[in-house]
Parts: C-alpha cells; sequence; structure tokens
C-alpha cells in the first residue's frame, strides 16, 4: 500500500511539473559525492536539490546504513541504490545512477578560534588558574583535527605547563565526536609566567567539566606507543632540538608519560606520547 502510495506521488509529481517522465527523458541524477550529517545516510542525502521536493521527502526514509566516521569515507554501489528505489516503489528508469556513490561524513577542521574558546571557557569555570592572559595569536594546534560540520563541543581535559618552552599545552576532545582521538593545543604565555611548571592543579579538572564519563572516554584511546616498536623522540631545549630513534620502556596513548631508553648510551628518561609512534622530551 506504502509502495503504492508513493508511485502516485511520483506520477503525481511529474504531471505538476508538466511533463511525462517517458515523453520527456526526465531522470532524477544521483549523486556520484555527497556529505551528510549526522550518523546515518539515507536515500534523501544522494539526491539533488533540483530533485522535486516530494520526492526527496519520501526518500530522507529510506536507510541506506550508517555514516563513515569523521575524515573517513563509505562506498555504496549502484545496486544498494537500486534496492533502495525499489523500496521506494519508483521505476529505476526515471533514475541515473552512477556506479559507485562516495559518501564523506560533513567535518571540517578544528580552527584556532574554536580551540582558544574552549580554552577561556574552561579557564572561566576554573576555580584556580595561576596562567596570565594571552591571546589568539599565541595558540596554534599541534595537529590537524576534523570534527562534525556543526559545533564539535570542544572541551579541554588537562593543562601542562613547559618551563623549558614556555608555553601552556592544553588536551582538549570533541565531546560531540568522541571517537576523534584528544589533540593538543599550544599557547605562548608571557615572559612573566617564568618559573611556574608542572601539571596545574587537579582541582581544575573538576572545574572545567572534566567528568567521569569524559574519563573513561579517554582511557579507552588507542595505544599509540608499544614496546615491541622503537619510536620518535622530539628532544628540545630553550636553544636547540633534534630527533631520535628510542626505544620505549612503556606503553602509552596520548598525553601519556612513559620511558623510554637513549640508543647509544642506554639512558632512561620521561617523555610524553605526541601521536602514533612519538614522544617528546625537555632537556
Amino acid at each position: 500500500m506504502l509502495r503504492l502510495a508513493i508511485s502516485l506521488l511520483f506520477l503525481s509529481c511529474l504531471a505538476f511539473c508538466g511533463v511525462s517522465a517517458r515523453a520527456s527523458g526526465l531522470r532524477i541524477e544521483i549523486l556520484a559525492d555527497a556529505d551528510v550529517r549526522g550518523d546515518s545516510i539515507s536515500l534523501g542525502n544522494l539526491l539533488p536539490e533540483s530533485a522535486p521536493r516530494l520526492i526527496r521527502d519520501a526518500a530522507k526514509n529510506v536507510s541506506l546504513g550508517a555514516a563513515p566516521q569523521n575524515g573517513a569515507t563509505r562506498s555504496i554501489s549502484r545496486s544498494t541504490i537500486l534496492s533502495a528505489i525499489d523500496a521506494l516503489g519508483l521505476p529505476d528508469t526515471a533514475f541515473l545512477i552512477p556506479d559507485t556513490i562516495v559518501v564523506r561524513r560533513a567535518a571540517h577542521l578544528v580552527t584556532r578560534e574554536e580551540a582558544f574558546g574552549a580554552i577561556e571557557r574552561a579557564l572561566s569555570k576554573s576555580a584556580v588558574s595561576e596562567l596570565p592572559a594571552f591571546r589568539l595569536d599565541d595558540v596554534s594546534l599541534d595537529a590537524a583535527v576534523l570534527v562534525p560540520q556543526d559545533n564539535p563541543e570542544l572541551e579541554v581535559t588537562q593543562i601542562t605547563f613547559d618551563e623549558f618552552l614556555g608555553c601552556a599545552r592544553f588536551r582538549l576532545w570533541s565531546k560531540s565526536a568522541p571517537t576523534v582521538h584528544p589533540f593538543y593545543v599550544t599557547a605562548r604565555i608571557p615572559s612573566s609566567s617564568e618559573g611556574k611548571s608542572g601539571l596545574m592543579p587537579a582541582s581544575f579538572a573538576a572545574a572545567a567539566g572534566f567528568t567521569q564519563a569524559n574519563r573513561q572516554q579517554l582511557l579507552a584511546s588507542p595505544v599509540l606507543v608499544d614496546t615491541r616498536q622503537s619510536v620518535r623522540l622530539y628532544l628540545h631545549s630553550t636553544n636547540s632540538s633534534m630527533l631520535l630513534e628510542v626505544k620505549p620502556l612503556q606503553r602509552g596513548r596520548l598525553g601519556d608519560t612513559i620511558r623510554v631508553r637513549l640508543p647509544n648510551n642506554g639512558r632512561t628518561l620521561l617523555a610524553r606520547v605526541t601521536g602514533a609512534g612519538s614522544v617528546e622530551a625537555s632537556f
């Protein structure tokens, strides 16, 4: 009954447009490349804006499965689209369908403005904040991070201060995209802050809204450094820096501090995990 109603809807729509699909050759072209919002894909996501409104509304109710993760793509075959069109009760001859349709999750790179805003909100809620004021120009992102096109809901989960480099490091994550790895933002701090070091007071975590659920999400993040493989160590000081290949003595996730061994003299030092197969330390 529903299929018949949709078929009649389709024919009515064509009649409203003053054409006949068979007589005029009017065909709706399925997009070969599309961006979607949300966690699922519908047939409506693959129809062009020029498609009749009634058809697009009906197609929104035909699911094509889960949307890809941020930064990934999903390919949908022509046969899958044909099955979806058949489920609507429409003739496939009324559509132009490519062999493969590529679908992406609508996303964008985190901007400095978004990161700076999250840091300001966190510091304004913190019961204890010893950092002096800094500006947007002082902020830099340590990595390119894709987040949902809509509000990424960035939250600060940790603050550290590097006395050697004179900068603060903020660990952020996207509340609306928990599968996105936490990432770091660095801010240059005015010279008046010299002499401060170490992790900011633990009370900051609660003041910044870092809940137990957030912690569990972060603890579930993947292991980026493993004892079975050597890693790159970025060793730096105020006046120099170098890259070394070292042996990790512990496994580590993003932001963890682990022990690593230098290859030449066997010396052991503490380093912070900054990415897959990479750590950093200062001297």
